[in-house]
């Protein structure tokens, strides 16, 4: 079932939680919300599940206006982050509790809790209480209740920020495995840019209220569209330089404190059609600077080395302003120590001062 959210609002008194928002969810389709507390992505969830009803605009499941439906009658399935299970009742009785209220014969009730059970890996569990659980088996059991219903729409609020890191990756490879093996559309709340990356097919990032990019994770990841899209996505985040573009014999070059950057190819055009002296915004991923015996593109201080094990996470100052470079393990450097650097320029981006909208795109 596809999901089309056209210009959607929902106002709190004066708060804009969500402000004409406009997405299309394709069916079979794995979407992220993705954004920081207070973006509005979990209301924008709860508008979708019927909970809220929107302020303005329209909601469609297919060609069905759901605006005024109740959640009861949209065929969806929702995960909470608490996982929202019955203490009182046993596993069994959690996952099919939704098929009692819709008064599914007994015998198809079995025959369907079993064979969610056995997909979701809890059907050794079914005769215990939530309370006896650990938190992977209490999501895996809030799967099977939202699922066995058998929905055209999964909802899931956040259903991994409650356990471990090491349960959060076996459970992130799940979740979409069992997605696709459905092939049920799936809209999922996150604020872990990894997750949204990892899971979905597209993610729609959102800011204060506002649609910022809706695209698939490389896309975001390679050709961030904002200031905001950029230093969001991306771990360690992104670096950003103030710079000015500057007039060269090759095309133009970019200069700042501490550094200086000769551009070539397609990026050196689009620099120069900036106009020479224009101030901009230089962001570069920590993976594409590089440690330079000598020369580089710039000087840099050493100021906190961190060992990550496959990779050496550099924090440096280049007079005053930080940047952040993995290094590879066997890279060795004292702090205090000053070192040269060197930049990719096809991974070089700029953004403006002002609009902090993308310059090179």
């Amino acid at each position: 079932m596809d999901v089309h959210l056209e210009n959607i609002s929902k106002h709190f008194g004066k708060v804009k939680a969500v402000d004409d928002v406009s997405l299309e969810v394709k069916s079979g389709e794995f979407v992220a919300l993705l954004g920081p507390s207070g973006c509005g992505k979990t209301t924008m969830l709860l508008m979708i599940a019927g909970i809220y009803k929107p302020t303005a605009g329209t909601i469609r499941f297919g060609e069905r206006v759901v605006n005024d439906l109740l959640p009861k009658d949209r065929k969806i399935g929702m995960v909470f982050q608490s996982y929202a299970l019955y203490p009182h009742m046993s596993v069994f009785e959690n996952i099919v509790f939704p098929l009692r209220l819709q008064r599914i014969p007994q015998g198809e009730i079995k025959k369907r809790a079993d064979k969610m059970a056995e997909m979701v890996q809890v059907q050794q569990l079914l005769d215990r209480r939530p309370g006896q659980l650990s938190g992977g088996q209490q999501q895996r059991v809030a799967l099977a209740r939202a699922l066995v219903k058998e929905p055209n729409l999964l909802l899931l609020d956040e259903p991994l920020s409650n356990l471990d890191a090491k349960l959060r990756l076996a459970m992130r490879a799940e979740i979409k495995r069992l997605q696709k093996d459905l092939g049920i559309t799936t809209i999922f709340v996150t604020h872990d840019q990894l997750e949204a990356m990892t899971m979905a097919d597209r993610v729609a990032l959102l800011q204060d209220g506002h649609l910022v990019a809706y695209r698939q994770p490389h896309e975001l990841y390679d050709h961030p569209n904002s200031l905001f899209a950029a230093e969001f996505i991306g771990s360690p985040p992104m670096n950003f330089l103030n710079v000015r573009v500057q007039a060269t014999a090759g095309g133009a070059a970019l200069v700042g404190d501490g550094i200086d950057v000769p551009l070539d190819g397609e990026v050196a055009k689009k620099a120069a059609a900036l106009g020479a002296g224009r101030q901009v915004i230089m962001g570069i991923r920590p993976e594409d600077v590089s440690v330079a015996e000598e020369g580089g593109d710039g000087r840099a201080e050493v100021y906190v080395v961190e060992p990550l094990g496959r990779d050496m996470l550099l924090d440096l100052r280049i007079q005053e302003a930080p940047v952040r470079v993995l290094a590879p393990p066997s890279f060795h450097a004292a702090i205090g120590s000053s070192i040269s650097l060197v930049f990719d320029r096809t991974k070089i981006h700029l953004f403006d001062p002002e609009s902090k909208e993308a310059l090179l795109n």
